[in-house]
């Protein structure tokens, strides 16, 4: 099943990811966090990669696409 993942960030902002690669990655580090890991490379579609500064997060949504 598809998911899509929002990340709200400090501040208030946040972003939505659905790309399946970005989402696995996503949830990998949720499963088992790296304690000195405060970054995490999600890869985009334009097949480049955004930086995940993981010390800004404030929460994360996972739902499932229907």
């Amino acid at each position: 099943m598809k998911k899509i993942i929002t990340i709200h960030y400090i501040g208030g902002s946040n972003m939505e990811i659905n790309k399946t690669e970005a989402v696995e990655v996503i949830l990998n580090y949720l499963e088992e966090p790296e304690q000195d890991l405060a970054f995490i490379k999600i890869p985009l579609r334009s097949g480049e990669e955004v930086f995940l500064n993981m010390k800004l997060v404030t929460s994360i949504e996972v739902k499932d696409l229907r």
